[in-house]
């Protein structure tokens, strides 16, 4: 179960949200295709960490230690803070106030919903791929998982320059 919960955070919050990050950052003039290319990474990237969220939560017994310590306990804490932030950016988008019209000036209401939502959207990236990344040391296969994630940002890279 390790293997398939790595390989799923890593693929969800090693790949996918972070694509659906760098869409929204570097392909605004493809206006609307960004959007949907952002949407549809997030809402991907989100249904896949669930997924590797709810076999670490049914398979692994970190968080029912009497002595909460060490690495892995810290990896459970931090993927627990990281799949919570992750859960409220789907609510917050829903509640998304209206983009003003052109030529208009953004409601105090919109300016606070778009900082609130790419604060929560950045930490929730960075502390997720470095979730991730704690996790990969603490498997049997590290070298293969930090690969992974390595060719990832890579490729996520190459995406923001491509778009």
């Amino acid at each position: 179960w390790i293997q398939v919960h790595g390989s799923l955070m890593l693929a969800g919050w090693g790949f996918l949200l972070p694509l659906g990050v760098t869409m929204a950052l570097s392909g605004r003039r493809h206006d609307p295709l960004w959007y949907y290319l952002h949407m549809c990474l997030q809402i991907g990237g989100l249904v896949v960490g669930l997924a590797g969220w709810s076999i670490a939560l049914s398979q692994f017994q970190v968080l029912e230690q009497w002595k909460p310590e060490g690495a892995l306990y810290m990896h459970a804490i931090l993927g627990m803070c990281v799949m919570c932030l992750g859960l409220v950016q789907p609510i917050n988008a829903f509640l998304r106030p209206h983009k003003p019209d052109e030529g208009q000036k953004k409601s105090c209401l919109r300016l606070t919903w778009e900082i609130a939502h790419k604060t929560i959207g950045y930490v929730a990236i960075i502390a997720g791929i470095g979730t991730v990344a704690l996790g990969a040391f603490m498997t049997r296969y590290p070298v293969g998982f930090l690969a992974g994630l390595g060719g990832s940002i890579i490729s996520i890279v190459a995406a923001g320059v491509i778009m």
